[in-house]
């Protein structure tokens, strides 16, 4: 008798601990969600910082790194790979890719792709055009690869201000929030806009997940 008891009490709690699991699960399918970028990188010192706080704060961004800064610095690319953080491509030299010929344009891409291989073993999913300029000819290159701006720009490369960057990263609910991790007010400034965030009920995606979360919620719109 008490072990028929024993039975039905350990039951109830995997019963009450499933539903605990499977009722965390839907709310955190059904949060808003935002995407972290950061450009421009990776910067020897304030990448490495950067790192040091979504680690802490259990968040995973994405970097679109420039090939040649990466070239430089490949240790930092790598330690952001290995902490789950997803690696994009950001050309080789950073130029304006609507003012270069199909054929430049490749070359801009494989570049930085073969040496993101070469590091991570990875090609990356997505690219980022400097600057966002694009046209249809530049997308025929990333293809089948999507090009992937912004819908929140901080202006961090402009105001150099952590405390707007901070305001400007809120100004919008959720999306793919633009910074870059060469400045180190852009770095200061993370800590506080994770905690906004969090505290607002979002959770943190890579620019993949975004675009899954993007696809499935047009599906069940349809």
């Amino acid at each position: 008798m008490r072990r028929r008891q024993l039975l039905l009490s350990l039951t109830a709690l995997a019963l009450c601990t499933r539903g605990a699991t499977a009722r965390a699960a839907a709310e955190e399918t059904s949060a808003p969600i935002v995407a972290l970028t950061f450009d421009d990188g990776p910067h020897p010192e304030h990448t490495l910082r950067l790192l040091d706080i979504l680690e802490r704060e259990n968040v995973r961004a994405t970097f679109f790194v420039i090939g040649s800064c990466a070239q430089r610095c490949p240790e930092v690319v790598q330690q952001a790979f290995k902490a789950g953080h997803e690696i994009g491509n950001h050309s080789w030299s950073h130029p304006v890719l609507t003012r270069l010929s199909a054929a430049a344009v490749a070359d801009e891409l494989a570049k930085t792709d073969a040496l993101l291989v070469d590091i991570n073993g990875d090609l990356p999913n997505t690219i980022r055009p400097p600057y966002g300029a694009m046209n249809d000819a530049v997308r025929g290159v990333g293809l089948p690869r999507p090009m992937m701006l912004w819908n929140v720009d901080t202006n961090d490369w402009r105001s150099r201000d952590t405390a707007s960057v901070q305001r400007e990263a809120m100004s919008r609910s959720g999306g793919i929030v633009l910074m870059h991790d060469i400045y180190s007010t852009t770095v200061a400034a993370v800590p506080e806009i994770i905690r906004e965030y969090k505290a607002r009920g979002f959770r943190f995606v890579t620019i993949s997940n975004y675009i899954e979360w993007q696809a499935n919620d047009s599906i069940d719109q349809v």
